[in-house]
Formats: structure tokens, sequence, C-alpha cells
């Protein structure tokens, strides 16, 4: 008598057992499809860099994020997007991408020094006069008064596990680009901000140029 209802509750609990087991293997291939994506990611930054490209900048912000994708989610981090749309550049990209990636991994470690639920990081992109302006801004840890004067030299770090390579390395690929990276804060616990400006060529000015080159091998 008893025997039915044994197999009936046993054939309950495989079922619900291979369900567990079929949702786990979707989540594995969600993660695999994840890391394909970050490993991709990061075998377009690593690429010799010092040559420019027609690209648009959005693009390069959104890989530079793709990359820290998963440790943003982890942290519960909002990521905030301020895009203008703006016509494609040409530009180094991998430079550019090298300075991104730095900084929003210094973001996010900011970020994780705080306990707040509203953890938030916002990337802006704008025109400005002569060129463009990338921000990186975070609502984290800060940067003390005395620490932003030295944010950039080389070796000076306020991470217990860091080496003070990072930001440095970014002014140099800033200064590289004719460019400049500057660091903003209002203290302890206020947030920080980096803002990367730069000259850059328009796609539509390209054209023009070419043209005129090879107008003038012609001739």
């Amino acid at each position: 008598k008893k025997l039915p209802e044994y197999l009936r509750k046993l054939g309950d609990a495989l079922t619900n057992e291979k369900k567990a087991i079929l949702a786990q293997v979707d989540q594995l291939s969600d993660h695999i499809e994840h890391m394909k994506k970050i490993i991709a990611a990061q075998q377009s930054y690593a690429k010799v860099n010092g040559l420019t490209e027609v690209c648009t900048l959005e693009e390069i912000a959104e890989t530079a994020l793709a990359i820290s994708e998963a440790g943003l989610r982890n942290s519960n981090i909002e990521v905030v997007r301020h895009y203008e749309k703006l016509a494609p550049v040409l530009v180094d990209r991998h430079q550019i991408m090298q300075i991104l990636v730095n900084l929003v991994s210094n973001a996010k470690h900011a970020l994780e020094d705080v306990a707040r639920p509203d953890r938030q990081l916002t990337v802006s992109i704008g025109k400005v006069d002569g060129g463009v302006r990338i921000e990186v801004r975070d609502n984290g840890a800060g940067i003390a008064p005395e620490h932003l004067p030295k944010i950039f030299s080389h070796g000076f770090t306020t991470k217990k596990t860091g080496h003070g390579f990072g930001l440095h390395n970014c002014a140099n690929a800033a200064q590289q680009m004719d460019g400049s990276l500057t660091a903003y804060s209002d203290g302890p616990g206020k947030g920080a901000s980096f803002v990367l400006r730069m000259a850059v060529e328009f796609v539509e000015q390209v054209p023009q140029r070419v043209g005129f080159a090879e107008a003038g091998q012609t001739a």
C-alpha cells in the first residue's frame, strides 16, 4: 500500500531535481556566454595601440563597462550613462580603452568600500570646445584633499593592495593623445570624478582630408 505513494514522492523529487539541474545548466551557459564576451572585449583591448581608427566614443565606453560588468553587477552597482550623440571620431581607440578600463575599475573599488544601498557609477560623454569630455564619476569612498595633488604620481596609491601605476599610466596615455586627465572629489565619503579631455577629429572631416590627399597624388 505504501509503495505507490513512495514512488509518487520519489518521482516528484526526481522531477524537482531535474528542474534544478536544468536551471543550473542554463545559468552556466549564460555565464559562459558572458565570459566569451569579456574575453573578446579584452582581446580587442589588448591589441597593439598607437594606431588611430574610426569608431564611436560610446562603443569604447560600452566595451570598457563590459569588461567590468560581472564585478559591477555582483557589487550591486548601478551604471548610469549620459551619452551625447556624437559623430564617429578618428582616435587611438586602445589608449582611450586603457584609460576607461582603469577608471571604471577604480570606481568599482571605491564603491565597494562604502556601505550604501545606492552605489552608482556614471559615465558621461559630451562635446566641449576643442574636443570631447569623458567623465567617470562615482558616489563612493572619495579622495582626501591632501591626496588629490598626488593622485596621478607614479607609485602613489590609497589602496592597501594597490601599486600606484594605474592612474599614472592613464595620465601618461592622456598626454600621449594631447589630452588631459583630471581628478575631482569633495572629500572622503563624497565620491570622485575623473575627467578625460582631448581634441578629436570627427569622421565627417576625414573624407575631405583624404580626398585632398588623393587629389594631390593624382595631380
